[in-house]
């Protein structure tokens, strides 16, 4: 299974991965995140910290 997503912005793309949540297979116990070293430069929004928040 795979699903990926590419616009550029980590928490645009956090926003959809996650409300699509309900279609990830129920088997499914890793999730492996890549963005660019770009986007580790730069602080967290206000959408990524309170997206994060609700991870389990």
């Amino acid at each position: 299974w795979n699903m990926s997503l590419d616009g550029g912005q980590f928490s645009g793309a956090l926003t959809m991965a996650l409300g699509q949540r309900a279609q990830w297979p129920a088997s499914l116990k890793l999730v492996i995140w890549e963005f660019s070293e770009n986007a580790l430069s730069l602080p967290l929004t206000a959408d990524e910290q309170a997206l994060l928040a609700r991870i389990p």
